[in-house]
């Protein structure tokens, strides 16, 4: 099967307000009392108060940290990989993020007129109400869109030329599109590799403390990697399923308290990592 049949691409475009302004007036005083050079510093202002934005900030951190978690990287025009396998799941979840993204919006925009009114107060002689967009323009700044596509095959040109040019388009588009698909399994095995590793250094050094989030990272990464795995790569496969059955049937709760067992899954993570150190293929790609 082609690589068109079994992923597309998608792309997250978030567009956010950034309430903070440069104060001119203040940074020159500051480097007079300061004596300091012009280019030495410059004073940032918060224009509202941290509250009032937190919202927004937390569904749009939340959304490129899925993003990024369910897809792959493809090429330089902010598309990436997704794999079709996840598409439904994947859109579900933008879809909750984007209402929660506009109700976190809404939020602000009712709280805006407050916000300002607080700023004044805080901000003092500081407070300058032009550098404030109404509340008609600065809704128009907030925007969350997803955009998915086909990813191009060698066949998609329809411009009039001789089988000689389109025989080198052909195989220019097939050449990028094999060097972006090494790309995007060589991040899969990047994936493992960082976390299984991370794994290891923690539990093997005693003195080291580690959240739940060691072991929950692991398992949620081999429960989502068969679905990335668009190649079909065996040895990938059969890494993911070793992983899963040597550190995932453990808590992070046993190998805190149970020196004997985080020795056991310590071991047969720094194995699994000496593993993958000496594998060829992608893991190259990836290093």
């Amino acid at each position: 099967m082609s690589l068109s049949t079994k992923a597309m691409k998608a792309s997250l475009s978030i567009s956010s307000w950034l309430p903070f302004k440069k104060d001119m007036a203040v940074t020159k005083k500051a480097h007079i009392d300061f004596q300091a050079s012009s280019n030495s510093g410059q004073f940032n202002k918060r224009l509202v108060d941290k509250a009032g934005t937190d919202g927004i900030k937390k569904v749009v951190n939340a959304a490129r940290t899925y993003h990024y978690r369910m897809t792959l990287p493809w090429d330089d025009g902010g598309y990436r990989l997704l794999p079709s396998k996840l598409y439904l799941e994947y859109t579900q979840e933008m879809r909750r993020l984007k209402t929660e993204f506009n109700v976190s919006v809404a939020q602000f925009i009712n709280d805006y007129p407050n916000l300002k009114l607080k700023a004044q107060q805080s901000l003092g002689t500081m407070f300058n109400l032009n550098e404030y967009p109404s509340v008609m323009d600065i809704r128009e700044k907030f925007g969350f869109e997803i955009d998915i596509i086909p990813v191009e095959t060698a066949g998609d040109f329809r411009a009039e030329l001789s089988q000689q040019e389109k025989d080198k388009i052909k195989a220019s588009i097939e050449k990028k599109s094999s060097e972006r698909q090494a790309n995007a399994m060589g991040d899969l095995w990047n994936r493992l590799y960082t976390c299984v590793s991370k794994m290891a250094e923690k539990l093997n050094d005693e003195n080291a403390t580690f959240r739940d989030s060691l072991v929950g990272n692991v398992i949620g990464l081999v429960d989502l990697l068969p679905d990335m795995n668009i190649t079909d790569d065996a040895d990938l496969a059969a890494l993911t399923e070793e992983v899963r059955n040597q550190l995932c049937n453990v808590t992070a709760a046993e190998l805190r308290s149970n020196k004997v067992v985080r020795k056991d899954i310590g071991s047969a993570a720094q194995s699994l990592v000496d593993a993958m150190d000496t594998m060829s293929g992608y893991m190259k790609a990836a290093a």
